[in-house]
């Protein structure tokens, strides 16, 4: 069985892909954007920290990127509905199934091409509360 932490991340896309939010979504893809493939979300683990609360269990603080890809005339605006998109469908239900104690938005960063105007990359910065147990990360 896979971690709590894949199981979360896996969540996730199933929820974004689930929604109507404009994109794919791809969980941690390697191959390059193309023109015609935008706009694409991808879903990549930042960091995960664990604190010991008690004998048998371990609370974890996972950030994630949710990275959105969009292309054509001004960018950020096209970008826009899909963050708001995203936003939503994320905040529509907090617990992730009860997989999670919560999400939370922490930022979004927008980042434009220097070689294509028509380039633009959103970055959504999202904090996940977990629990586990000290001896399975699956459970």
């Amino acid at each position: 069985m896979a971690t709590v932490r894949e199981q979360i991340l896996e969540k996730m896309v199933a929820v974004l892909n689930a929604g109507a939010i404009g994109a794919p979504v791809y969980r941690s893809r390697t191959d390059p954007v193309s023109r015609n493939q935008s706009p694409a979300v991808i879903i990549s683990p930042v960091t995960d920290q664990a604190t010991l609360v008690s004998i048998e269990f371990f609370e974890w603080s996972l950030t994630v990127h949710v990275v959105l890809y969009v292309r054509g005339p001004a960018p950020d605006v096209l970008a826009d509905p899909i963050v708001a998109a995203i936003h939503a469908a994320l905040m529509a239900d907090m617990t992730l199934g009860n997989l999670v104690e919560t999400i939370e938005p922490v930022s979004t960063h927008f980042e434009f091409s220097d070689t294509d105007a028509e380039v633009c990359v959103a970055t959504g910065e999202f904090k996940i509360s977990y629990r586990t147990s000290q001896q399975d990360l699956t459970r």
